[in-house]
């Protein structure tokens, strides 16, 4: 029994220096905020006399329904099948569905149609210091699960496939703690396009805290939009979240083209239309009662707030940014893209 006893306490001792080890040597980068300034600061130093306000709905295209985060029981924690998971999306009135499989591509085209598009991806786990543990990045529009490699090197991948990347919950407690997404660590890679600010398995006000902390120090010239999403393994997280995407006709590389550059909000029930009009930002709400509307700039300061089925902002070239949050009376939200603040072209 003591030789029994000393062997375990050799083992567990062993198994807490070698994580201890691995924790060091697999360090997840981070990068200092410092060195990322807020651009939005410089607009309050240097107020633009002359401005355009970009908008990133002002393409051609139709409104559709899309998710871009579902589980089957091709996830070892989903409870529905995959043609079960995708009848119930059509159902709904989606247009647009991402398969996003912890840690391998489904694929199944058999309920594509011209007015329903089936999107091939995964959840895909960023090992730290040890899979199951760590972070969690979708790999959206692409057709091979990556094994290996840190996050960067798992985001290029996709990028090189055409693909899209998406940090997922960021905020997310789960994985021992290990699956938040923070500032540093955001700060830290490049070419991911989309920040989860709603997740029913995050804290959504966290979230779109950490996404517009890091636009402002990322700026225009690299983007990163907010999306919604269900994040379902089962038929009862239907429904909770969304974007909706104004895409030109129905098709993959539409949906790719709009999600890259911006054409759409996210949103848990909220209808609207988003736009700019002479450099004032505009909103109109969808609802048979009046909804809260906020203008949020470059720093998170509410800039203007109404209550009703439409309001206007007219920046006046110091915020750097302008974004736009609806809640109707029954907490339903709608998250607008970052309207930027640029020097008026010659």
């Amino acid at each position: 029994m003591a030789r029994f006893c000393i062997r375990s306490v050799v083992f567990v001792f062993s198994l807490i220096l070698v994580v201890c080890g691995l924790l060091v040597l697999r360090k997840p980068a981070e990068v200092d905020p410092q060195a990322y300034p807020p651009v939005s600061s410089e607009m309050h130093l240097k107020p633009l006399r002359s401005f355009d306000v970009i908008d990133p709905y002002a393409y051609h295209g139709v409104y559709y329904k899309a998710q871009l985060h579902v589980h089957t029981d091709r996830s070892l924690d989903g409870n529905w099948s995959v043609r079960e998971a995708l009848q119930a999306y059509r159902d709904a009135g989606y247009t647009y569905v991402a398969l996003t499989d912890h840690d391998k591509v489904t694929v199944h085209h058999e309920l594509d149609d011209p007015t329903f598009v089936i999107i091939t991806g995964e959840e895909n786990t960023v090992p730290w210091p040890f899979w199951p543990l760590g972070c969690h990045i979708l790999r959206l529009f692409v057709e091979t699960h990556e094994t290996s490699g840190n996050a960067q090197k798992r985001i290029d991948t996709a990028l090189s496939a055409g693909g899209i990347v998406a940090l997922a919950h960021p905020s997310w407690v789960g994985n021992l703690q290990t699956g938040q997404w923070t500032l540093p660590r955001m700060l830290a890679l490049t070419g991911y396009q989309l920040v989860e600010v709603y997740n029913p398995h995050s804290d959504p006000v966290e979230d779109t805290r950490r996404w517009h902390e890091l636009i402002r120090r990322l700026g225009p010239n690299r983007p990163v939009w907010a999306i919604a999403v269900d994040d379902s393994h089962s038929p009862e997280r239907l429904n909770l979240g969304w974007i909706v995407v104004k895409t030109d006709g129905i098709s993959q590389e539409a949906l790719k083209a709009a999600l890259r550059r911006g054409s759409f909000y996210a949103s848990t029930g909220v209808s609207a239309d988003f736009g700019v009009q002479e450099n004032r930002i505009m909103v109109h709400v969808h609802s048979e009662e009046p909804a809260e509307i906020r203008f949020i700039n470059g720093s998170g300061a509410s800039v203007e707030q109404v209550a009703g089925f439409s309001a206007q902002y007219a920046p006046s070239g110091a915020e750097g940014f302008v974004r736009v949050e609806v809640r109707s009376q029954s907490g339903e939200m709608a998250w607008s893209q970052p309207f930027w603040l640029v020097p008026e072209a010659n």
